[in-house]
């Protein structure tokens, strides 16, 4: 995002205007003039980038112009002359910047080596980190020298905003699906800032299961949801509750309520593994359920079921 600074003015009543008003680089910016003090229909505008003519003629009240690289400065002069002979100019200095924003879900499970991003659900606490790319002539401002103004759905944050607080931490409110975070970053006099802005999409927990053996432990590569045939008449299987807010899936918020063909059955110790044996002759297929519900967090809970088909 740019910064725009505006020169001195003969006039002013003469206001300018940008859209979008903080544009990223290489971005077509739309500079508008306005005025209740004249006619500018009836004024010769000419406006001049870089030093170059680009526009003029009577009435021309906009111009567009591409913003250039990030860390470059684009200057657009602007000289009004109304019938009465008046010169009027402005200037307006264009710095493109970037402001990034990375988040994560800090306290949302998933197992170990899952290459996935832990995604939020309902009361997740959140990490929002901003990246900035504000540039003073050839140097890089540091992150650290900025103040930053946080906003939470459009509204001001001012207990996590101030000088250096490039990070804000929160808790999702259950009623929303969808968290707008953003933030304005500028340097002390504020010559120079940036905005960033993230919209993150709140999920729901997922259980998932895997079958475990001793030999080769829990295998990820598949879950068990569509269905498997074991390879013996014993079988363990491991319950992973995906996004529910806990790093540690046996925590003990966290309500387990096993079933096999829709009967209550009990784990031997671990509470996320079920082991069964199943008689030899033993056919047919066997439903397992699971449900996993939160004692502390009112609307993260989950259920699932898979089959198991048993051959003679």
């Amino acid at each position: 995002m740019p910064l725009v600074s505006f020169g001195q003015t003969q006039d002013s009543t003469v206001a300018v205007s940008l859209f979008p008003s903080s544009p990223d680089a290489f971005e077509d910016v739309s500079i508008t003039v306005s005025t209740f003090s004249f006619d500018l229909n009836r004024a010769s505008i000419t406006w001049k980038v870089d030093g170059n003519t680009k526009l003029q003629g009577i009435g021309r009240k906009s111009f567009t112009v591409k913003s250039g690289a990030l860390g470059s400065t684009t200057l657009v002069d602007i000289a009004i002359t109304v019938s009465t002979g008046k010169l009027i100019t402005k200037q307006i200095t264009i710095r493109p910047t970037s402001v990034d924003l990375l988040w994560e879900a800090i306290d949302s499970y998933v197992p170990p080596f899952y290459k996935g991003k832990a995604l939020p659900t309902s009361e997740t606490q959140i990490k929002v980190v901003a990246l900035p790319s504000l540039s003073l002539g050839s140097s890089q401002i540091k992150s650290s020298d900025l103040v930053y103004n946080w906003k939470k759905n459009f509204q001001n944050i001012q207990n996590s905003s101030g000088f250096g607080r490039k990070s804000y931490t929160f808790k999702n409110d259950y009623l929303d699906d969808v968290e707008t975070i953003g933030v304005e970053v500028s340097r002390l006099n504020q010559s120079s800032k940036g905005l960033g802005q993230v919209a993150i999409q709140l999920r729901s927990p997922q259980i998932l299961f895997y079958e475990d053996s001793e030999l080769e432990g829990t295998n990820y590569t598949f879950s068990l949801d569509r269905g498997f045939t074991p390879r013996t008449n014993q079988v363990t299987i491991v319950a992973e509750p995906f996004f529910f807010s806990s790093k540690n899936a046996v925590d003990s918020d966290f309500i387990y309520s096993w079933k096999l063909n829709n009967e209550t059955t009990q784990t031997q110790s671990t509470k996320n593994v079920l082991s069964l044996q199943f008689d030899r002759d033993t056919g047919g297929v066997a439903e397992i359920s699971l449900g996993i519900k939160s004692l502390s967090k009112l609307f993260q809970s989950d259920s699932s079921l898979f089959s198991m088909f048993l051959n003679r």
